[in-house]
């Protein structure tokens, strides 16, 4: 039961990665209700940024 409840309760989490501020700022907008945003400037950051949330 905790397990399902948890999952209800979690949201997922969406990796936003872009260099233009403005598109991170509406796709963090319009997401942001339903999941757990992060977000990176360039694809480095994003390779680290995503291995370091899966630990």
């Amino acid at each position: 039961m905790y397990n399902t409840l948890n999952s209800i309760l979690t949201k997922q989490r969406i990796l936003i990665v872009d260099d233009a501020p403005a598109n991170m700022t509406i796709l963090g907008e319009v997401l942001r209700e339903n999941y757990e945003i992060s977000i990176a400037t360039n694809g480095d950051d994003a390779i680290e940024l995503a291995q370091n949330l899966m630990r």
